[in-house]
């Protein structure tokens, strides 16, 4: 017997790659949105791994003894990781755009991680400079542009 049509679950629409998406956006590409889905459970995994690590690092402090110091932190975590999606809302409803701001959030979301391997590939690259003759500040230089 089959199920009626009003109970029936849309079909989940086919999404992209993550890893993909965060590299086409990197690389200036705005296709890179389209790899990332819209809907409130790919926004909440975005967040997910972003606070996983200030729940580590309050747990981390707690065992030290440092309760209000890990508390203080954990929220300014969650402030700092829900602020963008939050305040971009209002603009993406003021602009027309709102059925695609979730999308963007969760992408805005996952490209966060984009900024540190950029960073660990400039700083691996950088101290391998001195190898080839170039000085410490030469070497910081094209490490910092």
């Amino acid at each position: 017997m089959t199920e009626p049509s009003r109970l029936r679950r849309p079909a989940p629409r086919p999404v992209g790659s993550i890893v993909l998406g965060v590299g086409r956006i990197a690389r200036g590409r705005a296709d890179g949105v389209t790899q990332f889905s819209g809907t409130p459970q790919a926004f909440l995994s975005s967040l997910a791994p972003l606070l996983a690590f200030a729940l580590v690092g309050c747990f981390l402090l707690l065992l030290h003894g440092d309760g209000l110091p890990a508390v203080t932190e954990l929220l300014q975590t969650v402030v700092i990781a829900l602020a963008p999606a939050v305040l971009s809302e209002p603009i993406a409803r003021f602009w027309g755009r709102r059925e695609q701001w979730l999308r963007f959030a969760t992408a805005l979301n996952w490209c966060q991680w984009a900024m540190p391997v950029a960073v660990a590939f400039g700083l691996m690259f950088g101290s391998l400079l001195p190898l080839f003759g170039a000085s410490t500040a030469q070497a910081g230089r094209v490490v910092v542009a």
